[in-house]
């Protein structure tokens, strides 16, 4: 909980970000590292994940831009 504790003392709040009714305020820190997450395109790709029409059963696939 300590570690929790320490890295919240480094965020600050960022530009609130407004769509409709719904505001979200970014959590900002400078700590150094990569983000620890994937994107879904990124995830399929690599195996870890899939995306399946529940519908037909099959895979989607959506066009990248």
């Amino acid at each position: 909980m300590n570690a929790v504790v320490e890295c919240l003392k480094t965020v600050c709040l960022g530009e609130p970000q407004v769509h409709q009714n719904l505001t979200v305020y970014p959590l900002l820190h400078d700590g150094a590292g990569e983000p620890n997450y994937l994107l879904l395109d990124e995830a399929v790709q690599r195996g870890l994940a899939r995306a399946i029409d529940r519908r037909s059963g099959s895979p989607l696939h959506r066009p990248r831009p």
